[in-house]
């Protein structure tokens, strides 16, 4: 028995044995200093203070957006993907008021408006820095 739970991960379809991890699991092991350096390269190129800790959060909770090149960026062009970025990430995550939220998206589309593409922890980074909400994270 001991060491059957020795040999097991918590995977994203529950509890499974190691050796059939899944896809996504695997994923994130192997993504998670990668998925961080980028995004802190990221960051640096729009502010010259980081704050570590909760880059480190957003990097491990969005790692899996980081796999579909389609989740990977916000389409400041998009009206549609705003609306996502405001309620679900602004209003329901953080906590923000819909017209706040929407105005403090468009800010950080702006901030950002010299990237081509804009890597969605970066972006949800410095929206939780820009409306003061890193304590939702860390």
């Amino acid at each position: 028995m001991g060491s059957y739970k020795n040999n097991c991960a918590w995977g994203n379809r529950g509890f499974v044995p190691s050796s059939q991890e899944t896809p996504s699991t695997a994923q994130a092991k192997t993504s998670g200093n990668s998925t961080y350096d980028k995004a802190l390269a990221g960051v640096q190129q729009h502010s010259n203070i980081v704050d570590e800790a909760l880059l480190k959060v957003l990097a491990k909770n969005y790692a899996i957006t980081q796999t579909n090149p389609d989740a990977a960026s916000v389409a400041c062009s998009d009206s549609s993907e705003l609306d996502t970025v405001v309620n679900n990430f602004a209003v329901k995550k953080l906590g923000m008021q819909k017209d706040a939220a929407i105005d403090a998206v468009k800010g950080v589309c702006e901030e950002m408006a010299s990237s081509k593409q804009k890597n969605r922890i970066v972006f949800y980074y410095l929206l939780a820095k820009k409306v003061g909400k890193e304590s939702v994270f860390v």
